[in-house]
């Protein structure tokens, strides 16, 4: 037995040919066994290929992505919807787009922190021998500040414990510290000069 479905105007094409009417034709009635057999049936769909041709705006979503961004913040900074972005990840050639800028973006990370850690061995090296040839032109002040700062940089600085539910404290211990800093260099300038 063959039916003719009439959709209703809601549904129906506003562009285009007319539609056809849709035809469903009735075999028997549904089973038990036959909704079984279709939740079992293991769904197997590969990556759809949306994209045609990747442009410079897909490059651009790539690059954000990789970086770690989220659809959404994507979304609001490009101007895509979220389904169109998450339609883009299954897509093959954009899932490649997104692993070669997660490289390149590691590369140059990786790069930056090595010339980083070269000029600061640098610095290191220059601080040292000019302590061993004249360590007097370093004042106390320098050598106490140099202390603590590769003390905190390793782990070892001074400690101090904030209640951090009180932000009027914090700013209060932070303008003390700054104030009592600031002091400090004043003082030193004053036994120097005098």
């Amino acid at each position: 037995m063959t039916y003719d479905i009439t959709l209703p105007d809601a549904l129906k094409r506003a562009r285009g040919r007319p539609a056809e009417p849709l035809q469903a034709a009735y075999d028997r009635p549904l089973t038990k066994d036959d909704i079984i057999a279709l939740e079992s049936r293991p769904v197997t769909t590969a990556p759809k290929q949306t994209l045609k041709k990747v442009r410079a705006r897909h490059h651009a979503l790539a690059r954000l992505l990789a970086s770690g961004m989220d659809a959404i913040t994507v979304s609001s900074i490009m101007g895509n919807s979220p389904d169109y972005i998450k339609l883009l990840k299954q897509d093959p050639t954009f899932q490649e787009l997104i692993t070669h800028y997660s490289t390149v973006a590691q590369e140059a990370f990786a790069d930056v922190h090595q010339q980083l850690a070269n000029l600061n061995q640098e610095a290191i090296a220059i601080l040292a021998e000019r302590m061993e040839e004249d360590p007097d032109q370093f004042t106390p002040d320098f050598l106490l500040s140099l202390i603590k700062t590769s003390a905190d940089r390793t782990g070892h600085g001074p400690t101090t414990t904030v209640n951090v539910n009180n932000r009027a404290d914090i700013l209060k211990e932070v303008l003390n510290e700054v104030h009592r800093e600031r002091k400090g260099r004043v003082l030193s300038r004053e036994d120097a000069a005098g």
